[in-house]
């Protein structure tokens, strides 16, 4: 593999499993377009893609992924400011890598930071505050985006019910309470004697002495509250993860446009946090192969898009993403090299 083979060791996976659980994702996407009629009409869109269009979809799925470490970067500057930008963005490399290969839920966070704790030497509760902090955020967006991409179709095409209501509804409150743990995260203070307690019965067990957990909420309580005063930094961070999520959704809205289908830009940025929720079940199959296909096929169809037309929208998306991620994030780890991670 492109990234140290014990990696993946670690968390218990092996490669002929990636490849058995990867073959029944492709058989279940295969099951799926057949059921549907076939992929005959949906071959002959995909036909019509051009070379520069594809050009186009590599640079913003780049431009996605490398995002992704700069947000990370501008919260550990917060905290820890001798931390380079090149650096951060590698990590960032390697937790969407180990998404891809290892999708459990937790691969990319786990490989984040020990990246942060072995290679950049930051302290495990900066480590975690920065994670936490990265993740709340992009969370926070996420449930924006849902929402304010719901209401401008409504509007858009008057829907008064809809079969995605009810999911949607759920997604939404669901995700809601990240905005309450955000505030409680900057706000740590506020409750850091209830914590400090917990933590201090969790020092009884033999994994943790009470030096270390102290330490670890101490250093995660003093990241929280340099923080909470820099609002010029939350606002940066903010702004990068937005436009990342607006140069992932961009992705299949370009290929849409390419194909003669001028769908709108809401549409695309209502279904692109919909089917990506997939990458987050611990269902082991790399890339979600086969099962995030046929989700965001689904999506599609369930917003009105014509079947022929959601399998070579997914299908192009899919393979521009996954075969840039894993051709240009290989390349990168293996350049820089990423073996102390697996010490």
């Amino acid at each position: 593999m492109f990234v140290d083979i014990r990696l993946l060791d670690k968390l218990k996976f092996k490669r002929k499993q990636m490849v058995l659980l990867s073959l029944v994702g492709l058989a279940t996407l295969l099951a799926f377009i057949y059921a549907l009629g076939g992929p005959g009409e949906a071959v002959s869109l995909m036909l019509m893609i051009k070379p520069l269009t594809l050009m186009s979809l590599v640079i913003l799925e780049l431009l996605n992924i490398t995002l992704y470490g700069i947000a990370w970067w501008l919260i550990l500057k917060v905290s820890h400011n001798e931390v380079k930008l090149s650096e951060c963005i590698v990590a960032g490399y390697v937790s969407i890598l180990g998404d891809i290969l290892v999708p459990t839920g937790i691969t990319g966070e786990a490989l984040w930071y020990l990246y942060a704790t072995r290679r950049l030497k930051v302290s495990s509760g900066q480590a975690a505050i920065s994670i936490v902090v990265h993740r709340l955020i992009d969370s926070v967006l996420f449930t924006s985006i849902v929402i304010v991409s719901w209401l401008r179709l409504c509007l858009l095409f008057q829907w008064k019910t809809h079969p995605l209501s009810q999911y949607i509804g759920l997604v939404v409150l669901a995700s809601s309470s990240c905005f309450i743990l955000l505030y409680l995260l900057l706000h740590v203070d506020l409750i850091s004697d209830h914590i400090e307690n917990l933590l201090l019965r969790l020092s009884k067990s033999k994994f943790f002495s009470k030096f270390e957990i102290l330490k670890f909420f101490n250093d995660f309580r003093e990241a929280a509250l340099l923080m909470r005063g820099n609002t010029l930094y939350v606002t940066l961070i903010t702004l990068v993860l937005l436009t990342r999520w607006i140069a992932g959704i961009s992705i299949p809205y370009t290929v849409f446009h390419s194909l003669g289908y001028a769908v709108s830009f809401w549409l695309t940025a209502l279904a692109y946090p919909l089917y990506g929720l997939t990458l987050l079940l611990p269902g082991g199959i790399p890339a979600m192969l086969g099962i995030l296909d046929v989700t965001m096929i689904s999506i599609f169809m369930l917003l009105g898009i014509q079947k022929s037309l959601a399998i070579a929208v997914a299908f192009i998306t899919r393979l521009v993403t996954i075969t840039t991620d894993l051709a240009f994030i290989s390349a990168v780890t293996a350049c820089v090299g990423v073996s102390e991670l697996a010490k």
